[in-house]
């Protein structure tokens, strides 16, 4: 995709598989304004396919969130255009990945969407994503989350930014939180990454759905940095009795500078997975006394 000195407007695009995308320096891929009306559109969606590489250092694919928010009156040369109401959800993607395997994204920025900057989920042959990578990949202004991590056998986040999410709650950096107890959250590692003044959580992990007879997960965070002025730092949350085993682990990480607490271990049961920060620093948290 070359850079052509103006935006790319889109439609909600499929990817295949088998493919590398490159978007070259200063490329926008921008939705188009109007479209994006059902719930689930999102810019650039993969489903069941594999071996997919999307590079692209200096490039952006962005939303329009505040349309899908209230609906949008358009001013355009001084004219107001009326392009209808946006029926409310929450899942317009800026990239969605469903039962996918073998997919690199590096050095692109994903804002203003109308739902995560990422989803991650299972599809419809494949019950979950596998061996996913993230590289330098900056998630900004997204309405729901930064990164949502339903489903997935996997995942290596490294050097990537997720920041400013506002709109609906969680409103987190990463949300990792499975919808069902067959789903997977397998082999997922955050590292040297960043989670900087989101409204809900930087990092929040939430096992509801778990069960006793669940897979055990093993989610580890490292060298990760959380600040923000709006909201919290680390929660981990619903880790019953009969939830599932595994391990949660945060080293060496730092929560610095949050308007709401540190670190928040909720709901967590002895009898299910371990919770283990080691080497971790906590510093100048819950400055807003409101919390």
């Amino acid at each position: 995709v070359p850079s052509m000195g103006k935006e790319w407007i889109v439609r909600p695009i499929q990817l295949v598989g088998d493919q590398e995308l490159v978007l070259e320096h200063g490329v926008v891929i921008t939705a188009k304004r109007g479209e994006y009306r059902g719930k689930g559109d999102s810019v650039f969606r993969a489903q069941d396919v594999a071996n997919l590489t999307i590079r692209g250092k200096g490039a952006t694919v962005r939303m329009h969130k505040r349309d899908y928010i209230v609906g949008t009156v358009l001013q355009d040369l001084g004219w107001n255009r009326w392009y209808g109401q946006y029926d409310k959800a929450e899942w317009r993607m800026a990239l969605s990945l469903r039962g996918c395997t073998n997919v690199t994204v590096s050095g692109l920025t994903l804002r203003d969407s109308g739902g995560d900057g990422i989803y991650i989920d299972g599809g419809r042959t494949q019950p979950c994503c596998r061996n996913i990578r993230l590289e330098n990949v900056v998630c900004d202004n997204n309405y729901r989350q930064g990164i949502s991590i339903i489903s997935v056998d996997g995942l290596l986040a490294e050097r990537c930014t997720f920041k400013n999410t506002w709109g609906t709650p969680p409103s987190s950096g990463v949300d990792i939180e499975p919808d069902s107890p067959e789903q997977l959250l397998k082999n997922i590692v955050f590292r040297d990454c960043d989670f900087q003044d989101n409204y809900g959580d930087g990092i929040e992990v939430l096992l509801a759905h778990r069960t006793r007879d669940s897979s055990d997960v093993s989610i580890l965070f490292e060298d990760c940095r959380v600040t923000s002025k709006f909201g919290s730092g680390i929660r981990v949350t619903k880790v019953a009795d009969d939830g599932p085993g595994g391990s949660i682990e945060f080293r060496n990480c730092t929560v610095e500078g949050t308007a709401a607490y540190g670190i928040k271990v909720q709901d967590k049961s002895s009898q299910a997975a371990r919770v283990r920060f080691v080497g971790c620093r906590v510093q100048d948290v819950a400055d807003d006394r409101r919390y």
